[in-house]
């Protein structure tokens, strides 16, 4: 996980030496897609959960907050690869491509366990 990050730091350094306000941009648009996708997954999700009577209203806005800021590093950890030519690389520097992968991205917050259920 470690080199992940590290690999994915040296990438966006790159990245900012080519084009900063274009990388920005696309930034950006991917912060605003993992949000939409984690807040999308949250919402649908928390009709099912069962919670604990006791427990205080604001942990749950704590908990669903954390969640869609993991999905908005999630899609910039993404774009930040894609924009490298470390993954997807026939996506390119497409602004609709990339906020459909990061609404994707921000789905995936699912994959952190979940602390609520008990």
């Amino acid at each position: 996980m470690a080199t992940a990050g590290l690999v994915a730091g040296m990438a966006a350094v790159a990245l900012l030496l080519v084009d900063p306000w274009k990388i920005v941009g696309l930034m950006s648009v991917s912060s605003i897609g993992g949000a939409l996708g984690s807040l999308a997954s949250v919402l649908q999700r928390s009709g099912s959960l069962e919670l604990e009577s006791f427990a205080a209203p604001r942990y749950f806005s704590f908990q669903g907050s954390i969640r869609i800021v993991l999905g908005v590093l999630f899609a910039v950890s993404l774009t930040t690869l894609v924009l490298a030519d470390l993954l997807l690389g026939c996506v390119g520097e497409n602004p609709i491509t990339i906020f459909a992968i990061s609404i994707l991205a921000g789905l995936n917050e699912r994959l952190v366990p979940d602390m609520l259920v008990t």
